[in-house]
């Protein structure tokens, strides 16, 4: 069994709406394509034209994270309490946040914040994580082709 996992991007429809375009580039990611059919290369150079796939010396090679599941399973178990904790904090920012607005926003606004409070802690715990990672040099403001981060493969 293999897994793809997208980050909401342009190019994951390609994936999403195409099954076998999908199917191929998990078997590439899994190093099961050998002498590639015309059908195949035309899939390989959508993949290379897409940013999924590089090529170095005659050599084709995935751009993404690839993993095996029992990898991604020891990578979530790590993680996942990271995630819960980071959850919690925002559940209470979230509160703080609206008891605060609650008594300072238009009467107009009170319905609305709410949603106000998601989006702007959205936006801050994101900027601020990505910043963060950026200054410590694990994000880069850009990549290559070379690197296709926001796209993960899981093997099984």
């Amino acid at each position: 069994m293999l897994g793809l996992y997208a980050c909401a991007q342009k190019q994951e429809q390609r994936f999403l709406w195409h099954l076998r375009f999908a199917n191929f580039f998990m078997k590439l990611a899994a190093g099961k394509v050998i002498n590639p059919d015309d059908y195949e290369k035309e899939f390989i150079a959508e993949l290379i034209k897409l940013g999924y796939v590089g090529t170095c010396r005659d050599e084709i090679y995935v751009t993404t994270p690839v993993y095996t599941q029992a990898q991604w399973a020891a990578l979530s178990a790590v993680l996942s309490p990271l995630v819960d904790d980071m959850y919690a904090l925002a559940m209470d920012i979230e509160k703080c946040a609206e008891g605060v607005l609650k008594n300072h926003v238009p009467a107009h606004l009170k319905k609305q914040t709410g949603s106000i409070i998601k989006m702007r802690m959205f936006d801050d715990a994101v900027g601020a994580t990505v910043e963060a990672m950026r200054r410590k040099d694990y994000l880069k403001n850009g990549w290559d082709a070379g690197e296709m981060p926001t796209t993960t493969v899981v093997l099984a």
